[in-house]
């Protein structure tokens, strides 16, 4: 039966700690057991290469909470056709923005797929995220 080291003067028996660990609370063991699979996950998951790093960073970029909340705004202006000239403008670039934000967000997900040799889909599905329009 396996022990684990808990120091370098005390060694319990495997049994004897899982033995422990049934005497918990169900909500203890609940947090306990998500410490374990995250230590698990931890220890299968590869390391993210530096691209992969750069990649997702392009991946979630996204607008300031400002700069969204006025493009929201300019949006229900634009719908209501009461848009100034001078906010015409600025939607126009604001809507550029994100347009090529998108495109960047895009590129990075099929070069992130590439790399993980995997479709976009199952990339899409894998960091659970849902592409829609902005806006």
């Amino acid at each position: 039966m396996p022990s684990i080291p808990i120091n370098s003067k005390i060694q319990l028996e495997l049994q004897s700690i899982i033995d422990g660990i049934a005497n918990l609370e169900t909500s203890e063991l609940e947090s306990f057991a998500a410490k374990v699979n995250n230590m698990v996950a931890h220890r299968k998951a590869p390391a993210l290469t530096e691209r992969e790093s750069q990649l997702l960073l392009t991946i979630n970029q996204s607008l300031s909470p400002d700069l969204q909340k006025r493009y929201n705004l300019l949006i229900k202006k634009s719908e209501q056709e009461i848009l100034s000239k001078e906010e015409e403008k600025e939607y126009a670039v604001l809507a550029s923005k994100l347009e090529e934000m998108d495109v960047l967000r895009l590129q990075s997900l099929v070069e992130l797929a590439q790399l993980r040799s995997i479709t976009v889909d199952e990339l899409l599905e894998q960091l659970d995220i849902n592409l829609a329009v902005n806006g």
